[in-house]
C-alpha cells in the first residue's frame, strides 16, 4: 500500500443563478471539501454561499461552524445569460466540463 497516495480532489459542475446580475454561474465545486464555499459572479462580482458536507451541498445555514472556507476565483467560473437546463447539448456539455477542468498556473 501506498502511503503517500495522492488525494484527487472530486469536482461537480453546478450552476447557480445570480439574483444580482440576472445570470447563470457554473463552477466545478470540488466535493470532497467539508466546509464553506464562496462562489463569486465572474460579470457583477456578488458572492454566492453554499456549504458541503460529506460530498453534498447542504441547505445549512453558511458559518465558521461549517468548516474551512474554500473561495472560487473568477477565473474558476463560467456566465451565461441563460441555464445550461434550457440550452445544453451534449457537445456544449463536454467542451465546458473540459474547459472547467483546465488549470494554468501564474
Amino acid at each position: 500500500m501506498n502511503s503517500h497516495r495522492k488525494f484527487k480532489p472530486t469536482k461537480e459542475n453546478t450552476e447557480f443563478y445570480c439574483h444580482h446580475c440576472n445570470g447563470y454561474i457554473t463552477v466545478g465545486l470540488d466535493m470532497s471539501l467539508n466546509g464553506n464555499h464562496v462562489v463569486k459572479c465572474p460579470k457583477c462580482q456578488h458572492k454566492h454561499y453554499r456549504v458541503i458536507k460529506d460530498g453534498v451541498i447542504t441547505d445549512d445555514t453558511w458559518g465558521q461552524w461549517n468548516g474551512p472556507t474554500i473561495n472560487y476565483t473568477t477565473s474558476m467560473t463560467y456566465y451565461s445569460n441563460t441555464s445550461s437546463a434550457d440550452t445544453t447539448t451534449a457537445g456544449s456539455y463536454f467542451l465546458a466540463d473540459s474547459w472547467m477542468n483546465t488549470r494554468t498556473t501564474a
